[in-house]
Order: structure tokens, then C-alpha cells, then sequence
């Protein structure tokens, strides 16, 4: 096969359309009819992400985009650049025009992204980010300083929005190795030791990368006088014993291959399994097993966090996904030169992610009815019963979960469906006060103690005095959990 000549602008225009395109179907519902999710009820996330380590992310919408987020705008805007990240990986894998579409096709074809644009308040920068990463490997292949220091630079600002990028640049690298090596390319080393010493400087550049992030983060920090969140350490399972972490950690590749015991969004990943053996097969008579091993590896690079931390982190972190899921199935179809059949089946992929994507975020929508009728209910029982003086804000404590009843929630779908009854006092004020349905002021922290104590002898809503007022504060019951021992 010749080279794909990527100057041909026209091409990269059909490859962004169609992108475009997938991506406008698959996450039509959410785009059409936004849903306030979880994390998108704060007015201000400046200091939760700086907390979380995304300074790049803050500093975006401190000083150029909307925060936390607008309807509509930010989705498209996270899905342009997505779309745009298409362009510049097929350019760096060197696809032709059919295999491009391909490859684009089921990039959207596994709607990993679902669980990233349901949070508005990230949902721009994600893409943002993914296209960092997947424009900075145009640089990765030049040798000269210049260019090494553009990759770094690209991708310190990638990592700083989203840490899960720093594995991108290494999974489209194995990608591009197993098409390489297939292609017998004469401008390719096909050298295992030259591909090997290849990766070490990839290696060596995100570790410089690593510490130019953290250097600036230590600074961000101090500039807005913000305090590292513990929220990353939480996760790590290898705290809890070698077994702990083998289960949850490494265990988590068992997990996402397979169609069973996948997240709901994630069944289609699956598939990489067929399409890994048939791949076996292709090297096996091409007589190269490292196109094998390249393809093994790039599904390792998709849960090397999972397996560094020794946890079964949520999918949203698993942002490389779709990048080996389609990498592997277009490959399949290149090497069994099978491109109309691929590009059929591509479309097909299509159509099942768009089913996915949109009983997860209908799901997300009829969270927020029930949410709608329960939190109306409440605030006009409170409105009945307890009268504001002198116009100022009623101080109200809410105290345990309640679950309202949701027919199209969707089990083991990370937090698609939740309601924000579900978690804190916090949570559940700052969505009262986002749908313009009541602002309450939190009680003095110095009265938590007593209130939740008080609590106990009261009954769960919304049974009779579930409602009930002690020292001017108004306490509402929605479950037995003592919900002040909770961080989140």
C-alpha cells in the first residue's frame, strides 16, 4: 500500500465531516436536550479542578470559556475538537481515505466519551485535550530538539486537563507500530530494537512532561491558594494487600473485555478480544509476531493507570479506549482487505453507540424529572410550614439519601441516572438553586453535630414530620445515612 499523502486537504475535510457527523448522531439526545449531571449544579469549579490537578482546565475557563459550562455550546465544542482528533490520527497512522473513515467511524463507534460529556463542566476541555495528544505525535517522529520540545510542551497542557491523557501518545504509538510492521513500509525500521528504543524516548519525554505538569501545579496552587484534593489517592488498591490490587487492578482488563461484566456504555470494547486473535492470525502468516505484541500492548496501555493504582477505575478514565478499539478492528479489516464490508460494519457500530449513548443520557433526563417532582414537593412543604424573617434565606439541613423512582436507569452505568438526592447537603442545595427553584443557607457548621443527632428521632420523607425545625433551622430526613461523614 502507498503512503497516504495527508496533504491533500480535501481528505482531511471528508474525515472531519464524517466524524462530525457520528458524533452529532451518537450524542444526539444529549446535544438536543440538555441534562443537568452531576458536578454541573456548582456555578464555580475554579477551585475543585485546580484541586484535582487540572490547572490547564481551570485556566481555560478562568480565562477564555464559559464557566462551568453553557448548554448546547459546550458538548458541540468538546465534539469538534474530537472530531478533530480523528484527522490527525489517521494522518499519524497513515490510513488511507476508506480506512480513515473507517477508523473514524468506530472511534465513535465505542461511546467511551458518553461518560466524559455527560460532565458539561469538563466536556470542552476533554476534547480539548484529546486533541492535544493526538496532534502532538506529528512531532513525536522528528528527531530534532525543536520538535521534542513542541511534544512536551503539547502535552504538559493535555496532561494538565486531563491526567488520563499522558497514556494517548503511547497507545497511538503501538497503533502505528502494528500498521507499520504489516505495511513492510521502506521508510519504516521494522526493527523491534529500533521500535523498542522508540518507546523509551516517548517514555522519557512524558516523564519530562510528568514533572513540568507538577512543577506548574505546586505553583497554581499557591498563586490561588487552593489544597491538593486526596480524591486520586482514594483509589489506590494496592494499599489494601497484593490481592486487592491483582483483582481490582489488573482485574480490570477481564472486566472491560468482556460483554458480560462490562459497564453498560463500555459491551462494545468486547470486541477487541475476536479481533486480538484474528490479528494472531494475520502475524502468524506474515510471519511477524511484534504486530501481535503491538496490538497486546495497546490494549495494556489502556489500563495502565488501572493497574499502576491497583483499582477498577470508573470508564470515563479509560479515554484510550476507543483508540484501540477502533486501531485493532480496522486493522482487521485492512489486513483481511475486506474495506467495503469495514466500512459497513463501521457504520453498524454507529448506530449501536448512538442506542447506548442515548438510553444512558435519557436515563440521566429522567433522573432529573424525578428530581424535579421530589425537590418541588419539598421546597413547597417547607414554604407551607416555616416562614422566612425578615426576608432572609431559611437555613436548611439535609440529612441521608433518597433514591426517587427512575424506570430507565440503567445498572452498572457509572453516575448516569443518579439522582442528586442521592448524595449531600451541598449537592442537593446547589441543584435547588441552579433550577431556579429555592436558595436556602446552609446552617452554621458549629449546630451540625446537633443536628444530626435531632435527626434521628425523626421520621424518613416523606412520611409525617420528616420536615422539622430546631433553633431556626429547618431539617429535612430523606434517609437514615449519616450523610455528614461523606466527602463528596
Amino acid at each position: 500500500m502507498k503512503g497516504y499523502d495527508f496533504s491533500l486537504r480535501t481528505y482531511a475535510v471528508y474525515i472531519f465531516i464524517t466524524s462530525m457527523m457520528a458524533y452529532c448522531f451518537v450524542y444526539g439526545f444529549e446535544i438536543t436536550h440538555f441534562t443537568l449531571s452531576t458536578d454541573e449544579e456548582f456555578a464555580d469549579n475554579l477551585e475543585q479542578t485546580l484541586s484535582l490537578g487540572r490547572w490547564g482546565h481551570a485556566l481555560l475557563h478562568y480565562f477564555i470559556l464559559p464557566e462551568p459550562w453553557l448548554p448546547f455550546f459546550t458538548i458541540m465544542l468538546g465534539i469538534t475538537f474530537l472530531a478533530l482528533s480523528s484527522v490527525y490520527i489517521c494522518r499519524y497512522l497513515n490510513l488511507d481515505l476508506t480506512l480513515s473513515l473507517i477508523y473514524s467511524l468506530l472511534l465513535v463507534g465505542l461511546p467511551q466519551a458518553a461518560f466524559q460529556l455527560q460532565f458539561s463542566n469538563q466536556a470542552d476541555t476533554f476534547g480539548i485535550a484529546m486533541f492535544l495528544s493526538c496532534f502532538s505525535m506529528q512531532f513525536l517522529k522528528r528527531k530534532t530538539l525543536k520538535c521534542s520540545a513542541l511534544f512536551i510542551l503539547i502535552n504538559v497542557l493535555a496532561i494538565s486537563i486531563y491526567q488520563a491523557s499522558i497514556m494517548t501518545p503511547i497507545t497511538l504509538y503501538l497503533l502505528k507500530e502494528m500498521f507499520d510492521y504489516f505495511r513492510c513500509d521502506k521508510s519504516h525500521k521494522s526493527s523491534l530494537l529500533y521500535a523498542l528504543k522508540m518507546l523509551f524516548r516517548l517514555l522519557a519525554c512524558l516523564i519530562i512532561c510528568c514533572v513540568i505538569y507538577k512543577l506548574v501545579l505546586v505553583a497554581m496552587l499557591k498563586i490561588f491558594n487552593v489544597t491538593a484534593s486526596s480524591y486520586l489517592g482514594e483509589f489506590i488498591g494496592w494499599q489494601q494487600g497484593v490481592i486487592h490490587g491483582l483483582k481490582f487492578g489488573v482485574g480490570s482488563i477481564a472486566k472491560y473485555t468482556s460483554f458480560k461484566f462490562a459497564p453498560y456504555g463500555m459491551k462494545l470494547f468486547s470486541l477487541v478480544i475476536p479481533a486480538l486473535l484474528v490479528i494472531f492470525i494475520i502475524a502468524l502468516k506474515k510471519k511477524k509476531i511484534e504486530i501481535f505484541i503491538f496490538a497486546v500492548l495497546a490494549i495494556f496501555s489502556v489500563f495502565t493507570i488501572n493497574i499502576l493504582l491497583g483499582a477498577n477505575l470508573p470508564p470515563r478514565s479509560l479515554i484510550q479506549a476507543p483508540l484501540v478499539f477502533a486501531g485493532l478492528i480496522t486493522f482487521v479489516i485492512y489486513g483481511l482487505k475486506r474495506k467495503e464490508q469495514g466500512l459497513y460494519f463501521s457504520i453498524v457500530m454507529v448506530f449501536i453507540a448512538c442506542m447506548f449513548s442515548s438510553r444512558l443520557f435519557y436515563s440521566d433526563y429522567m433522573a432529573r424529572e424525578a428530581d424535579a417532582y421530589v425537590a418541588t414537593k419539598i421546597v413547597t412543604q417547607i414554604g407551607q410550614q416555616f416562614v422566612p424573617v425578615d426576608d432572609k434565606p431559611i437555613a436548611v439541613f439535609f440529612i441521608g439519601k433518597m433514591t426517587p423512582n427512575n424506570a430507565w436507569r440503567v445498572e452498572d452505568s457509572d453516575t448516569f441516572g443518579l439522582s442528586f438526592f442521592e448524595w449531600n447537603r451541598f449537592r442537593i442545595q446547589e441543584y435547588l438553586r441552579t433550577i431556579n427553584l429555592a436558595e436556602y443557607a446552609q446552617p452554621p457548621e458549629d449546630k451540625i453535630n446537633a443536628l444530626v443527632a435531632y435527626s434521628k428521632t425523626m421520621p424518613v420523607w416523606p412520611a409525617k414530620n420528616s420536615i422539622g425545625i430546631t433553633e431556626g433551622i429547618v431539617i429535612v430526613k430523606l434517609g437514615n445515612q449519616n450523610t455528614e461523614l461523606e466527602k463528596n
